[in-house]
């Protein structure tokens, strides 16, 4: 099996060998992507006694590995949330995808620039004053940064991996790069740790493995109809305080769930200050 990853959203993806440079979509980000080729086989000479008897050492042909399969679990705890008490408790998973020296950091900054408005119809009366209007002009400019890293381990087997973000890294450093997944699913690169440099950088994806599932995201917003429905019908029976009771408990559980998540949140980034304690 070839073992690659999506340069777009950074998901891990697996292909029989015989459909090296055929091209598909990322079942994620339905990025077009071509496979790679499988990696080659490592050529070990023979060792050879020699006429004294003493062995000599055998050579290893360096092969480099661009996209190696993710590391097991290392005992690195897990994060366990919910977003609502009756639901089952989900598990974050944190693995030590790879650490090693940066050989090799390249950076690419895109800029996208959007824009509208401008539109409308002016003219001049009769009596030379300008009647119309104009729609106003807006533009917007979004930079895009790129990062590919080349990372070396202690075997001397190379691996890149790509971020969508700009961190101060260079050449030499020590770094390790740790991955999570939630509820056995799709991983993500979340955490980079700078050992030279004693930084931890969080990844745009990081805090998005706390969002709520698709359940409970389902039974909020059953619970939301259900509280408005029950304050609409108080409120025809003749009973305008039912209808604000039914509104505020509505709006109750709407703050319920933004301090919730933000607390979450909270609670994920010292996990992960954590993890990156004990990779140090």
């Amino acid at each position: 099996m070839i073992r690659y990853t999506c340069p777009r959203c950074s998901i891990l993806l697996e292909s029989p060998d015989d459909q090296s440079g055929q091209k598909v979509f990322c079942p994620k980000c339905q990025q077009k992507l071509q496979i790679p080729e499988p990696p080659r086989n490592k050529t070990i000479l023979a060792t050879f006694a020699g006429s004294s008897g003493a062995p000599i050492p055998a050579q290893a042909e360096f092969v480099p590995q661009t996209n190696p399969p993710p590391l097991p679990p290392t005992g690195l705890p897990a994060f366990e949330f919910s977003h609502l008490p009756m639901f089952q408790q989900r598990s974050v998973e944190f693995c030590l995808w790879r650490r090693g020296v940066l050989a090799s950091v390249s950076k690419d900054v895109k800029t996208y620039v959007s824009g509208g408005g401008g539109g409308g119809s002016t003219w001049t009366d009769g009596y030379g004053r300008v009647q119309g209007s104009t729609a106003p002009i807006w533009m917007r400019t979004e930079h895009v940064t790129t990062m590919e890293l080349w990372i070396v381990d202690a075997n001397g087997a190379e691996s890149s991996v790509r971020i969508y973000k700009d961190i101060p890294l260079r050449e030499g450093q020590e770094v390790s790069v740790v991955a999570a997944r939630v509820d056995q699913g799709d991983s993500c690169h979340c955490l980079i740790l700078n050992h030279t440099a004693r930084a931890t950088h969080f990844l745009g994806r990081s805090r998005s493995l706390v969002t709520p599932s698709v359940s409970e995201i389902t039974s909020a917003v059953i619970a939301f109809l259900a509280l408005g429905l029950i304050g609409v019908l108080i409120s025809f029976a003749g009973s305008v305080a039912g209808f604000f009771v039914a509104a505020a408990a509505c709006l109750a559980m709407v703050v319920y769930f933004a301090v919730r998540r933000e607390f979450l949140r909270g609670r994920f980034a010292n996990h992960c200050h954590g993890v990156a304690r004990m990779l140090q």
